[in-house]
C-alpha cells in the first residue's frame, strides 16, 4: 500500500512538470521579445541626433558679399569733421596758427589755467574763427576795443599795462602766424583790463588788512562773450567797471584833476 502510494505522488508530479515545462518556455521566448522590443525603441541606431544650427552665408541670404561689407562699414563710426573746414578761405590760416598757439604757447598768453581754458573753449565754440579779424583784416570790434584800452587812464589804471597789436603792421599782413599771435595778444589783453578795472590790479591786503571789501574777479568765458556779442565792444569794456555811484565820481574829478596845469603829470606817476 505504501509503494503504491508512493509511485502514485512520483508520477503526479513527474506529470505537471510535463504539463508547466511549455508554458515556462513560452513566458521566457515572450520575455526575450519584450526585452528586445524595449531596447529597439531606446536603440541608438533609431534616436534621431539634435539638429546644428544652421549658419547663414551671404549667398544663403540672398545678398552679395559687398552688400554685407557695406552694411558693416556703415556701423563704424564716421571720422572727426574738420571744424575748420566751415571757415572762410582768407580766415582759415589763420585759426591754424591759433590753434597751434594755444595748444603750444597757451600759458605765454594767458598765465592762470581759468582764462586758458575758458580761450580755449571760446575759441573752439567759434570754430578757432578770430574776434578781431575778419578775413585777416582788423575788424570794427578790434578797433573799438584798442581804443578803449588806451583810454585806461581814464580808470587811474595805466595804458601801457594792455599792450594793443598793431594790425596794420606789414608783418600781420603777410605772416598768418603774425595774425594769430596779435589776434591772441588782444584777447589778453581785454581780459587784463576786465579783471583791472572790476577787481583791481592786486589784492586789497597788499594795501591793509583792514580792507575787507569784496574782491570778485570777473570769469573770462562772460568777458569774451560781452566783447563778441555787443553792438559795441567798448561799452562791453566799460560794463564791468564799478557800478557804484562813488566811483564814477572819483573818475570825474580824476579827470578835472588833470585839466589842471601840473596836476597831469602827477596822477600818471
Amino acid at each position: 500500500m505504501s509503494g503504491r502510494r508512493y509511485d502514485r505522488i512520483l508520477s503526479s508530479t513527474a506529470l505537471a512538470l510535463i504539463l508547466v515545462a511549455p508554458l515556462g518556455a513560452g513566458a521566457q521566448d515572450a520575455s526575450k521579445q519584450n526585452g528586445n522590443a524595449a531596447f529597439s525603441e531606446y536603440s541608438p541606431e533609431q534616436t534621431a541626433a539634435p539638429a546644428s544650427p544652421a549658419t547663414t552665408t551671404p549667398a544663403a541670404s540672398g545678398q552679395p558679399a559687398s552688400a554685407v561689407n557695406a552694411s558693416v562699414a556703415t556701423d563704424q563710426p564716421a571720422p572727426p569733421s574738420d571744424p575748420l573746414a566751415s571757415l572762410d578761405a582768407a580766415d582759415r590760416p589763420i585759426a591754424e596758427k591759433i590753434r597751434d598757439l594755444l595748444a603750444a604757447k597757451g600759458e605765454k598768453f594767458f598765465v592762470t589755467k581759468n582764462e586758458r581754458e575758458a580761450v580755449e573753449t571760446f575759441y573752439q565754440s567759434r570754430n578757432l574763427l578770430p574776434l578781431w579779424l575778419d578775413k585777416g583784416v582788423e575788424n570794427a570790434r578790434a578797433k573799438a576795443v584798442i581804443a578803449r584800452l588806451k583810454r585806461a587812464d581814464a580808470d587811474g589804471l595805466n595804458p601801457s599795462d594792455y599792450a594793443t597789436p598793431d594790425f596794420a603792421g606789414a608783418n600781420f599782413k603777410i605772416a598768418p602766424d603774425g595774425l594769430a599771435e596779435a589776434e591772441l595778444k588782444l584777447t589778453q589783453a581785454v581780459l587784463t583790463y576786465a579783471r583791472h578795472v572790476q577787481a583791481g590790479r592786486f589784492p586789497y591786503n597788499r594795501v591793509s588788512e583792514n580792507i575787507e571789501l569784496p574782491q570778485k574777479l570777473p570769469e573770462p568765458a562772460q568777458v569774451l562773450a560781452a566783447v563778441a556779442d555787443a553792438a559795441d565792444a567798448a561799452d562791453a569794456l566799460d560794463a564791468f567797471s564799478p557800478p557804484q555811484e562813488a566811483y564814477r565820481r572819483l573818475k570825474a574829478m580824476l579827470a578835472e584833476l588833470r585839466g589842471k596845469p601840473g596836476t597831469h603829470a602827477f596822477l600818471r606817476a
